[in-house]
């Protein structure tokens, strides 16, 4: 401590000034970095699928999740406990606070969220909870959980003993899980016959693949991740852009097209239109 506070009182006061201002700095793009993507600021947008008129729907939002109905979205927003998901009007309503977590997937009939939250002593799990509010049930052990188009399951990643990261499915009346394949954040095709999903590649890149539940072994797409399904079977996911994260679509066949700078995107009902987050 005498060797700083000596070299310290020898400095003159501009100079200390700018010792200041750089410490302060410094501890500010730590802070901003540390928020990152998928965990700090960002606002929630909505832009055609073709990538026009690109519109800011809500501030302080992420992990937007379209409802079925096209009315409102929910999004993860930070709460007094941390994550916390929020419903919210297309039209601009007031968000309205549902349940402590994020990664929220609607149920097909618009009543209920799916989600992952961790309980007390740090486990993560998916939880099922009204809409409107109310206590959440406890599901099953994982994280981004998407309903089957059905409403019978829900899809979801949970790592193994060896810490192995899988795609399973969930049958909710009976809790039954099945394997499916190595991977991570599925979603499901709109027929209900088949998920995407993310894999990490051996050099560290993440690929979304398909698989057929019927059987088959998956199929690469593209590289990325975020990936979900429009009504119509095209793939929208975040991927690398001209400048840093962008939204993707992709059709079978077809080079990926970019759409808009950002994250995380869900697809409007009638596939017109992908919401998505932009962290500031």
């Amino acid at each position: 401590m005498g060797v700083i506070g000596g070299w310290w009182g020898r400095r003159t006061r501009w100079q200390q000034f700018l010792v200041l201002a750089i410490f302060v700095g410094v501890i500010y793009l730590a802070y901003v970095q540390f928020r990152g993507p998928g965990g700090g600021s960002a606002s929630v947008f909505v832009v055609s699928s073709s990538g026009e008129g690109e519109e800011l729907l809500f501030e302080d939002g992420r992990d937007p999740a379209w409802s079925p109905d096209g009315n409102s979205l929910a999004i993860t927003v930070d709460g007094d406990n941390g994550d916390e998901i929020n419903t919210v009007g297309i039209s601009g309503s007031e968000p309205s606070p549902v349940a402590d977590g994020s990664e929220a997937a609607w149920s097909p009939d618009g009543a209920t969220l799916a989600f992952a939250a961790e309980d007390e002593q740090g486990n993560t799990g998916i939880y099922v909870v009204a809409v409107d509010g109310g206590e959440p049930s406890f599901v099953t052990e994982g994280n981004h959980p998407s309903w089957s188009p059905d409403g019978a399951m829900v899809a979801f990643d949970v790592a193994d003993a060896d810490g192995v990261i899988g795609v399973n499915l969930i049958e909710l009346e009976m809790s039954t899980v099945t394997f499916v394949t190595e991977g991570e954040e599925p979603t499901w095709s709109p027929g209900g016959d088949g998920l995407a999903f993310v894999i990490e590649n051996a050099d560290g890149d993440d690929e979304i693949y398909t698989v057929d539940l019927a059987g088959g072994d998956p199929v690469l797409v593209t590289e990325g991740d975020d990936p979900t399904w429009s009504s119509g079977g095209v793939i929208a996911f975040t991927g690398e852009g001209s400048d840093g994260s962008a939204v993707f679509t992709i059709e079978p066949g077809v080079d990926p097209v970019e759409i808009a700078d950002g994250e995380a995107p869900t697809w409007s009902p009638d596939a017109s239109q992908i919401a998505f987050a932009r962290s500031e």
